[in-house]
Parts: structure tokens; sequence; C-alpha cells
């Protein structure tokens, strides 16, 4: 028989996911203007922007989540939503930024046609990199699989376990993981898709 709890908790999430992922996909135009920036070393304007979509997105959460002023409580449609429209104000500012203030980079549609030279580098750099990525994906598609008769409470205690324990929460932790797996943040010339050096990281994590 169905748990009706997991029902709605499955309810929830897509509610969620319905009125978040638009802001997740801006994200792409927020890193793409930031990381151009950073690559320049120009840090304060974004970092201002990220602070203030921050600074929004509390405002907004218990105002659209709880009902809180004149806001309706919307429950976790309104978390999705103070989200997203955090993020687009977020890349709204960004480009009038780039539109209005900034002098030293700018947008040249002339660049935007694919340079599959320069992909090809960073895939060389960054692929082993993501070999983290495919590992948590594994490791977390299994557990949850594992867990799914458990209820949801089971599977949001293992989602704040995870998060407080995550490599992303422990920089040692990450710094291992990635001196594994990517043959830039190490010293010893080495092919990371090796056999033995895979099988001593797995070793080596778990000591």
């Amino acid at each position: 028989m169905p748990n009706p709890i997991c029902a709605v908790s499955l309810s929830e999430g897509l509610t969620f996911l319905f009125w978040f992922l638009p802001g997740m996909a801006l994200q792409f135009a927020m890193m793409a203007m930031a990381s151009s920036l950073r690559a320049t070393g120009i840090v304060k304007p974004t970092m201002i922007v990220q602070v203030l979509t921050v600074v929004l997105n509390t405002i907004l959460a218990p105002i659209l989540i709880a009902g809180w002023g004149p806001g309706p409580a919307l429950g976790v449609l309104g978390a999705g939503l103070a989200g997203g429209i955090s993020i687009t104000f977020g890349v709204g500012l960004l480009t009038l930024y780039f539109f209005k203030l900034e002098k030293y980079v700018s947008f040249d549609p002339s660049l935007w046609r694919p340079r599959f030279d320069i992909w090809k580098k960073m895939m060389d750099i960054e692929l082993p990199v993501g070999g983290e990525m495919l590992i948590l994906f594994v490791y977390f598609s299994a557990v949850y699989w594992l867990i799914q008769d458990f209820g949801a409470v089971a599977q949001a205690g293992f989602s704040i376990g995870a998060a407080s324990c995550s490599p992303h929460s422990c920089p040692p932790c990450r710094s291992r993981l990635q001196s594994v797996l990517s043959p830039t943040k190490t010293s010893v010339p080495v092919n990371p898709t090796e056999y033995e050096r895979l099988s001593a990281a797995v070793l080596f994590l778990a000591a």
C-alpha cells in the first residue's frame, strides 16, 4: 500500500521544482557573467549581486511561504517562487552591469560560435574531476533506492546527514577526492584512469 506521506512529499517536491527550475536555468547566465568577471580579477560586482539575491530570498521566503505581511501563504510553491524571483533579480542586475557599467569585459556575439579546440582543452582538465560527481551520483542513487520504502522521514534524515558530511562541506575530504581524480591537482604524473590509482583512492578515502 503506498505511503500517503511519501505521496504528499513527492507532490510537494514536484511543485517546488516546477517553480524553482526556471531560476536554476538562469543560474547558467549568472555563472557565465560572474566567471568572466572573476577571470579578469573583477569580483566585487559579483559578490554584491550574490549577497543581494540572498537578502531578497530571505525577505521573500517568509512572505511567500507563510504569508507574512501582505503576501499569500503559498507553502512549498512560495519557496520555489522566492528562489526563482531572487535569481532573476540577480541575473538582471549583472546584465545591467555588463551593458551600462562594465568597460573591460563585454558581450561580443562574434565570439559566441563554438571553439572546439578550447572545449577539448577544458575537457582534458575538468573531465577527470567530473569523476567526483559521477561517484556521488551513483552513491546517492543507490542509497535513495534502498531507503525508498522507509518513508519521507528517513529520506529527509539521510539528506540532512549527507549534506553535513559531504565532500562539499568538508574541504579536506573534497581535496582528497580531487587530488586523486584530477591530474592537475597532484604532483604525481599518473594517468587518473589507471585501475591501481583509483583502487588506492577508494582505500585512501575510506581510511
